[in-house]
């Protein structure tokens, strides 16, 4: 795209030019592209050695499914049922939820959000000021009538990386960024930590020729867990001096802290204008001690200026029907997989309902999964991502695409009454939807930080549980509240 079009035979001329015409010159070209290889698989390899993940499941023994557990054997948080909304109407199921009471959600821009009376704060209230604190803190910072780009770096079936693209698109339109204006809007490959000529000419050319605002994808990619996402970070912000670059909201995880700082904590200190904005407290604290920007914030994730989503399930009748928890579990690097004896104690004691199975435990009988939402299983959807290098450059094919995907998230999450997820973007469309919801650590705590600065608030539909026992009893009383 940058150089144009070259003629195939300029192009054979040149190759026999620089001496790599006949047999012995397709050898030596060989053997470098050889070494090239070997030279980038190398630094792979020695960049995965410093992954926070402990790939020994043996030592995350807490995070394995336990299924010997019994409900009146398990201690958990009281729940208020007359703090639940029902599933039909949306209001709460308290005989005085019409009565107007004084918020007591107040935003510590070191802690996140607080009841100021320690009492549950209904959904819609968290959701509200999250959408006005997020609104509140881009709004400025995005320059009027200056060329835009957003460098996305999510290019597969994961509901909780389309959920956040369509926000930022959603929050883009609300800032009155046109498409003239947004210049780069590239889906970017991150496993090559590289980004195409095209978009460093634009970047280059364009955006930082004219001060504009480069907008990096909200996630949970920031640190050395994936190593090529922060490459392209490092990459950006050393290209474009003269632009305005802001972190939409992002996890940051480190292991080796010396490392990270005398590489992308050098990078980021020497721009004039990062603005820098971690979605919970764990990652604002690690970014603030390494002084990465003056300009870091504490910030909600972005799937919440999707707002309110109860309205997708409201009158889907599997949602209205169920009676069973919707166990989401991450099946990735970040979380244990279900071992072959823990699938067959679900099959004995889960779906099938049989309490006489081997190892059978009769209270899984209402648990659907685990489950997950990554992979090709959307049929809207998929033929679109199948297309995503050429067909998701294109503005309505994109809009597609992550509507397609969310549907198909609202759905799944949706067939439970009560949902219990490792999943940190299962935890936030779970709390859109109006889900009671019990979060669950993945091994880089993202769910457990999340909640700890932000959706603890709503303390009666939404928990944490250290275990599964524990999550599984909690969801079973939570179940008792749904009407």
């Amino acid at each position: 795209q940058f150089l144009g079009e070259v003629p195939e035979k300029t192009m054979a001329a040149t190759l026999v030019e620089c001496g790599f015409g006949g047999l012995k010159g397709r050898f030596l070209l060989l053997a470098g592209l050889l070494v090239i290889f070997d030279l980038l698989t190398s630094s792979i390899r020695k960049a995965t050695t410093i992954l926070p993940i402990n790939r020994d499941y043996g030592h995350n023994s807490e995070l394995l499914p336990d299924f010997s557990f019994n409900l009146t054997d398990v201690d958990v948080d009281d729940i208020e049922c007359s703090d639940y909304v029902s599933r039909t109407s949306g209001n709460q199921t308290a005989a005085d939820d019409e009565t107007e009471t004084p918020s007591s959600l107040v935003f510590d821009p070191s802690l996140g959000f607080q009841s100021k009376d320690g009492s549950h704060v209904p959904r819609k209230e968290v959701i509200g000021l999250a959408q006005d604190t997020i609104r509140g803190f881009l709004k400025p910072l995005v320059r009027p009538n200056k060329p835009v780009a957003l460098i996305n770096l999510h290019i597969q079936s994961n509901v909780g990386d389309t959920a956040l693209m369509s926000a930022e698109l959603q929050l883009l339109r609300d800032l009155g960024v046109t498409q003239d204006q947004l210049v780069v809007n590239t889906t970017v490959p991150p496993f090559t930590g590289m980004i195409g000529w095209g978009t460093m000419f634009k970047l280059k050319n364009t955006v930082n020729a004219q001060g504009g605002t480069v907008l990096f994808a909200a996630g949970g990619n920031m640190g050395t867990i994936y190593w090529a996402n922060q490459r392209i970070y490092n990459l950006v912000v050393k290209m474009v001096p003269n632009a305005r670059v802001i972190h939409l909201p992002q996890s940051l995880v480190v292991k080796d802290m010396h490392k990270f700082n005398q590489t992308t904590g050098n990078i980021y200190r020497n721009h004039p204008d990062l603005h820098i904005f971690m979605r919970d407290k764990s990652s604002f604290d690690i970014a603030t001690q390494l002084q990465l920007s003056p300009n870091t914030k504490l910030c909600p994730d972005l799937a919440f200026y999707l707002g309110d989503l109860s309205h997708r399930i409201r009158n889907n009748p599997a949602y209205l029907n169920s009676k069973s928890i919707l166990w989401m579990k991450r099946a990735d690097a970040e979380t244990p997989k279900v071992s072959a004896e823990q699938q067959r104690a679900l099959a004995s004691g889960g779906a099938s309902g049989n309490s006489n199975g081997n190892g059978g435990n009769p209270h899984l009988k209402d648990l659907i999964g685990p489950t997950d939402w990554r992979g090709k299983n959307c049929p809207k959807a998929g033929p679109l991502r199948e297309h995503a290098n050429s067909a998701l450059r294109h503005a309505a094919t994109k809009e597609l695409y992550y509507e397609a995907e969310l549907q198909r998230g609202s759905e799944l999450l949706g067939q439970g009454a009560v949902v219990m997820t490792d999943r940190l973007h299962g935890q936030i469309l779970s709390y859109l939807l109006g889900l009671p919801v019990v979060v669950l650590r993945d091994k880089t705590y993202k769910g457990k930080h999340f909640f700890d600065t932000w959706t603890h608030v709503s303390l009666s539909d939404t928990k944490y549980a250290n275990t599964t026992s524990v999550a599984f009893a909690t969801a079973h009383a939570m179940l008792e509240c749904v009407v």
